[in-house]
């Protein structure tokens, strides 16, 4: 029987070690001193980005200790670099694509009373909340089993927190006074989550 260690949290898109940029090579070391010397086989990091820290920094580093690294593929998780502008966005799309976007965007700009909303703060803080996990739900069935009370209030947590750095963009598509689209963007540096 292999005895091993696997993250804890296995419901996240991405997993990886959080630090800051200069840290990244102290926080990975003191990872690696204290994983080495445990009775464990295996460590299984997995859902990990490309230019996560703990493939660009804590893999390397095991190597280098002679210890055998595997990596598999996992999934496939598209991303995209988005150009500067919305046109330059429309012309990379195929003719099709294209089309039938603006076709979308057309119906939906002749319906009346439609209104996007960008919350920033925590001003209506259980309001929004509740809207977004509303919207959350309703959009797949399987959502419902994803979001424990546990998940919830964590997202809250998270939710408030990045608002209080300035980082949060919480999007809100409403009809006629309703709400009935919903995003949520952590807007960090030059990135947004």
């Amino acid at each position: 029987q292999v005895r091993g260690i696997r993250y804890i949290l296995t419901s996240c898109d991405y997993l990886d070690f959080i630090s800051r940029p200069q840290d990244v090579t102290e926080v990975c070391q003191t990872v690696f001193d204290w994983v080495r010397p445990r009775p464990w086989e295996k460590l299984d990091l997995f859902s990990l980005p490309a230019q996560s820290v703990i493939r660009r920094h804590f893999i390397p580093l095991a190597a280098a200790n002679n210890l055998t690294v595997r990596e598999e593929p996992e999934d496939v998780s598209s991303m995209v670099d988005l150009p500067e502008t919305w046109e330059d966005y429309l012309s990379g799309l195929d003719r099709s694509d294209r089309h039938e976007l603006r076709r979308k965007m057309r119906r939906l700009a002749g319906e009346p009373g439609v209104a996007r909303e960008i919350v920033s703060d925590t001003e209506h803080f259980d309001r929004d909340m509740e809207d977004f996990f509303r919207l959350f739900l309703d959009s797949r069935e399987a959502k419902s089993q994803f979001l424990t009370t546990q998940r919830a209030d964590f997202f809250k947590d998270m939710v408030r927190v990045m608002a209080d750095y300035g980082w949060l963009n919480l999007f809100f598509l409403a009809i006629s006074g309703v709400r009935v689209a919903t995003s949520i963007i952590f807007d960090y540096g030059d990135t947004f989550y």
